[in-house]
């Protein structure tokens, strides 16, 4: 399966070098605290944010890009060919336990998590821009955050009306049912 060979096209949006702010400030000795850049994506009516230093790169393909694997939990949507090597895709918002996404569409957005070795497909329904946050600008999780979401977060950012969940991309790739059983 080739990602290229669909109709819709494949169209990566790398985010290399997005945190030069925070570059700047280690080398140029500022005193603030080093801001550091997150990737905003959507889950639903959720907003979440990624350090961007785990995501490896945002694409969109086609579905039909996406190989179903047989007995894998509905969490595990398939495989696709990336750069020539296979890549898991998981449904985000399914492992995160929040409320089923809507059926595949025309076109996948996915983030490429990124840690260590490990890199993983990431189904999120819209990619955002990318924030730089300051560490004292974190939060601890809000009460009314679902509990399937808890063990998942590093806490929450407040961007005007919007809470934003900070993501951990360890805590991602722990999870149960990505284990091998």
């Amino acid at each position: 399966m080739n990602l290229l060979a669909d109709s819709t096209p494949y169209t990566p949006n790398l985010i290399a070098h997005a945190d030069k702010a925070s570059v700047a400030d280690v080398v140029h000795g500022s005193r603030q605290p080093v801001s550091h850049s997150y990737l905003k994506f959507r889950l639903g009516s959720h907003g979440l944010l990624l350090p961007i230093h785990q995501v490896a790169e945002t694409v969109t393909i086609s579905p039909h890009s996406i190989s179903p694997a047989p007995n894998m939990p509905p969490t595990m949507l398939g495989l696709v060919n990336y750069q020539n090597q296979m890549l898991w895709v998981t449904d985000l918002a399914r492992l995160l336990g929040l409320v089923t996404s809507p059926r595949l569409g025309r076109s996948c957005n996915l983030v490429l998590l990124r840690f260590k070795h490990v890199l993983l497909g990431l189904r999120v329904q819209e990619i955002g821009e990318v924030l730089t946050i300051s560490p004292t600008q974190l939060q601890v999780a809000p009460a009314q955050v679902p509990a399937t979401l808890v063990p998942f977060l590093q806490g929450c950012f407040q961007q005007g009306e919007e809470v934003l969940l900070v993501l951990d991309a360890k805590s991602v790739l722990q999870a149960p049912i990505l284990r091998p059983r």
